[in-house]
């Protein structure tokens, strides 16, 4: 876990006819989730072992914009109405590969808007959500 107990991965990039450029990726906050600093909170197969340990992914979908071709970025904003413990979701593996996390993440970019695809475990299984985003942000 990194010192922040963030982490930011499968990051998708798509740009506007404009040249804004839209990233949209998960952002997992890597904490406690039970009172009990003594709790094995995650003991999860992932294709290539067992994640376990005393912290759990708690992961939602943030999209940020750069109007100034990728130079710098706007505040993220989270695109995702609820958080996913991916450690008390269940999930498939394919071929022995973790699978149904970062495989369906995707974005689209046409005129003022934003397509988002993500991976979304709020019904306690693996799931696709999508949202649409509207207009730019501003810088």
């Amino acid at each position: 876990v990194p010192a922040t107990g963030v982490k930011r991965l499968w990051p998708t990039v798509s740009v506007r006819p404009g040249g804004d450029v839209d990233v949209v990726y998960l952002e997992s906050q890597e904490k406690q989730a039970t009172p009990n600093p003594t709790d094995i909170e995650c003991s999860k197969p992932t294709g290539q072992g067992i994640r376990s340990g005393l912290v759990s992914p708690l992961v939602d979908t943030y999209w940020v914009q750069s109007r100034a071709g990728g130079a710098t970025f706007s505040a993220p904003l989270r695109i995702s109405e609820q958080t996913t413990n991916w450690c008390t979701t269940f999930y498939t593996f394919s071929g022995g590969v973790f699978s149904n996390i970062g495989d369906y993440i995707a974005s689209a970019s046409a005129g003022n808007r934003t397509f988002v695809l993500w991976p979304d475990g709020r019904n306690g299984f693996s799931d696709v959500f999508f949202a649409e985003v509207k207009g730019k942000v501003k810088m």
